[in-house]
């Protein structure tokens, strides 16, 4: 990874705020760099893709609806807190033996 930088929390509510091409855009150059990142995607179930590193430590990455940060309209996805998604993310990990770090964007 590029500058020390190994993973990147995208669960927030300003992911998407520059459209699809931009979202794509990030990913592309996340994945070019090496930088794993979790909590947003082009579709759910890549936002709710968990980064899984050695020694069985998980990184999930959420963000609350409060703060309109999940986007249906064929922009991109961001993993909302608390919904079924979130809940069967974090079940399919402790089922693994995983230490699990949740990384939570929410409020005013």
């Amino acid at each position: 990874a590029k500058r020390g930088i190994s993973i990147m929390s995208l669960g927030n509510n300003h992911v998407i705020e520059y459209g699809k091409e931009a979202i794509n855009k990030l990913l592309h150059l996340l994945h070019e760099g090496g930088v794993y990142h979790c909590g947003a995607g082009m579709e759910l179930s890549e936002a709710t893709t968990a980064v899984e590193m050695q020694k069985r430590k998980a990184f999930i990455s959420s963000a609350s609806r409060l703060i309109e940060a999940i986007s249906a309209r064929g922009i991109g996805q961001v993993l909302p807190i608390g919904q079924k998604p979130y809940t069967a993310a974090i079940g399919e990990l402790r089922e693994k033996g995983d230490e699990i770090c949740v990384l939570c964007h929410w409020g005013y």
